[in-house]
């Protein structure tokens, strides 16, 4: 009997160690093995390849879809199945003991100015007039809603617009722009101003002078931190059409904000459309998305009528691990410090677009803890709102 009991030991623990060796070399089998392997978790869930599961893809409920995607991006990767699973640590934890992070919440009684913010389908104005009033964020948008087929971005936008009244800072360009490229392609927005392009930059026209406080958020160079297909794209940064709307910013004395990652070619590009009409005014959507303070730097230098908002550039709306990330939760990068301080009047923030009211919720915390409560009380004040109002001509 004894033996019999040992022998069975032995084999489960044999057992054990061949699929904790497996699975470290990668070797995959099937039922509970692979359950535990973060990359074979997406590729059985992975319908169109794209290496990460998003919540079409999930079998499951919505819930345990948003409890897995810690960065809340509407998707889960391998990492945040490692995450879950206990392989990697939290990115709210600090790397050594696990403990969570506590930091100083930043000046409450300073309101935000938030000028990179899509209105999201899942949204409600009550909802958002209730987070804005939690939050001290006494102004948001200035890059369109996020719409689709029946309920357009326009149409979100003239929704907003009717129930925050001078809160909500109306754009228009982006919407307009994006539909023309989802309808005919890309290739509509190089090239020479057509008809279908006309008419579409006629529409901003007429909305700048209905009200409308901003031209975009118009994508420019989006290869590779564009979320939806149809928006990556490479355009020249000085082509007709940026030149068409860069006249408009001048004409309607309002910013124009783009997305564009900060490539050689597209640097240069944009540099020659700058600096072609000094009455423009240009803001570096999540300040340029790969840049680094270097770079901006010598923008900021060469360029008095270019600004940058720091949307997009932390936990837990990109990786915790992402290097082109500027603060989280507690921590500024001192360089990104430093180059704040320097230009305390060239920045913004922004919360952009989330896939959650969780989500929202902690972009928001963050852009206190981590951004403005690092920085000295006179440049926190200009960031989070007196350059907002300034550029974007803001009313209480």
């Amino acid at each position: 009997l004894f033996r019999s009991r040992g022998m069975k030991m032995y084999k489960k623990s044999m057992i054990n160690l061949l699929v904790s060796l497996a699975v470290g070399l990668g070797i995959v089998f099937s039922s509970s093995v692979w359950a535990k392997n973060p990359e074979m978790a997406v590729k059985k869930k992975d319908r169109n390849g794209d290496g990460k599961v998003s919540l079409d893809e999930w079998p499951k409920s919505e819930f345990i879809f948003n409890k897995i995607d810690f960065n809340g991006d509407g998707f889960i990767t391998a990492n945040e199945f490692a995450i879950k699973w206990g392989m990697l640590p939290a990115p709210s934890q600090v790397a050594q003991g696990g403990e969570t992070e506590t930091c100083s919440a930043g000046n409450q009684d300073t309101p935000v100015a938030d000028v990179h913010f899509h209105a999201m389908l899942y949204m409600t104005p009550y909802e958002l007039k209730k987070r804005m009033k939690k939050f001290n964020i006494q102004w948001i948008g200035g890059v369109g809603a996020a719409g689709k087929r029946g309920r357009t971005g326009p149409q979100l936008d003239q929704q907003y617009l009717s129930a925050l009244g001078n809160k909500y800072v109306w754009a228009a360009g982006q919407n307009e722009i994006n539909y023309l490229a989802k309808k005919n392609g890309t290739s509509i927005l190089e090239g020479n101003i057509g008809y279908s392009l006309q008419s579409a930059l006629d529409q901003i026209d007429r909305r700048l002078s209905n009200g409308a406080k901003a031209i975009g958020e118009i994508h420019v160079n989006t290869t590779n931190s564009a979320p939806i297909e149809y928006l990556r794209r490479r355009l020249i940064a000085d082509s007709p059409l940026m030149q068409s709307l860069w006249g408009l910013s001048v004409k309607h004395d309002v910013p124009m904000i783009v997305h564009m990652e900060f490539d050689d070619d597209s640097a240069e590009e944009l540099q020659s459309l700058v600096e072609s009409d000094r009455d423009g005014t240009m803001v570096l959507g999540h300040c340029g998305k790969n840049t680094s303070p270097d770079q901006i730097r010598t923008l900021l230098e060469a360029n008095d009528n270019v600004y940058c908002n720091l949307a997009f550039r932390s936990p837990p709306q990109s990786s915790a691990y992402d290097p082109n990330n500027i603060y989280d939760s507690c921590t500024l990068k001192s360089e990104w410090k430093d180059l704040i301080e320097d230009h305390p009047d060239r920045f913004m923030v922004g919360i952009d677009d989330t896939h959650s009211w969780e989500t929202f919720d902690k972009v928001a915390e963050n852009i206190r803890s981590g951004l403005l409560a690092n920085l000295s009380n006179r440049t926190a004040e200009k960031v989070a709102y007196k350059n907002a109002v300034r550029i974007y001509n803001l009313e209480n």
